[in-house]
């Protein structure tokens, strides 16, 4: 009775200004007419910081989406159709915005196993001076928080992080 839908193509930072990133649109509208023909209750996407675009201040819900990449742009396009759906029947919505979540199993070039695998190998990383705030979440706790949203029977709009913003550097 419950979808959790964590498919998506192009999460590499390399792929985010792709066109193929809108391809993205039509395979998530088909999960939500499989979810629909089934008669599943809850449907739950992964959206993500990126809807929001870059900024200065701490992001709630309720902070204005402004996505600078095509991966952004299409993650928020599906939500504003879902959004749109809301009372029209079907599964209800329920869209994580994850922020940064990281753990066993995490790509490669994700910033934390990158460091790590160069460290190990006594190898330099190139980056920016990281004086941009992320908030990592690990992904233990992105499950329990996924278990008792479906346990609660939630459904709308939140963000998935820690709450604790830290400096890269």
């Amino acid at each position: 009775s419950v979808i959790i839908n964590c498919a998506w193509n192009g999460v590499l930072g390399k792929d985010r200004d792709d066109i193929k990133q809108f391809e993205n649109i039509k395979m998530s509208l088909n999960v939500y007419m499989i979810a629909k023909k089934t008669n599943c209750r809850q449907l739950i996407f992964f959206g993500s910081q990126a809807e929001y675009g870059p900024k200065i201040y701490k992001i709630n819900e309720n902070s204005k989406c402004k996505p600078i990449t095509k991966y952004g742009k299409a993650k928020l396009h599906i939500y504003k159709y879902f959004y749109k759906k809301k009372d029209a029947g079907g599964p209800k919505i329920l869209w994580l915005r994850l922020f940064d979540t990281f753990g066993p199993g995490d790509n490669e070039n994700w910033i934390i196993p990158h460091l790590i695998n160069n460290f190990s190998k006594n190898k330099n990383s190139y980056l920016s001076s990281c004086n941009q705030k992320w908030d990592f979440l690990y992904i233990d706790e992105l499950c329990k928080i996924v278990g008792k949203l479906i346990d609660k029977k939630s459904y709308g709009l939140y963000n998935l992080a820690s709450g604790k913003s830290i400096v890269l550097k």
